[in-house]
């Protein structure tokens, strides 16, 4: 009875077993469609080389200092960037993977909802400590 318990564990086991972990490329890969978005998304590219010279020489004033976060919205990609970006001190513009930033339907609701849901455990880049 033992053997025949065991057997049948093994068989109801077996198909929740997979061929590894997920690799960090396989993660990543499955990100707006590319390997690496701080890389190949021009907009986002553009963003982080903003940051660093923000860094290193203070280009921007500060603006571009912060964590960028990779979210999910609507099941839907996006990176949340907690940067003032010349928004007068607003940090937290949402944009999505072609570069498009989320209005929310100007819906002060749709916002806190967002806002609320996020995790902020995904970061993309940083530039500061966290």
């Amino acid at each position: 009875m033992k053997t025949l318990f065991g057997v049948l564990l093994i068989f109801i086991l077996w198909p929740s077993c997979n061929s590894g972990p997920e690799t960090a490329k396989d993660f990543t890969s499955a990100i707006c469609g590319v390997n690496d978005p701080s890389k190949d998304l021009p907009w986002l590219k553009d963003i982080i080389n903003k940051a660093e010279q923000d860094k290193a020489f203070r280009t921007y004033q500060g603006n571009y200092m912060g964590k960028i976060y990779l979210e999910t919205y609507k099941d839907n990609s996006v990176f949340l960037c907690d940067m003032a970006m010349y928004s007068g001190g607003i940090a937290g513009h949402v944009f999505h993977c072609d570069g498009t930033r989320e209005e929310f339907n100007n819906d002060p609701k749709e916002v806190e909802s967002f806002f609320n849901s996020i995790k902020k455990i995904n970061i993309n880049y940083l530039n500061v400590p966290i």
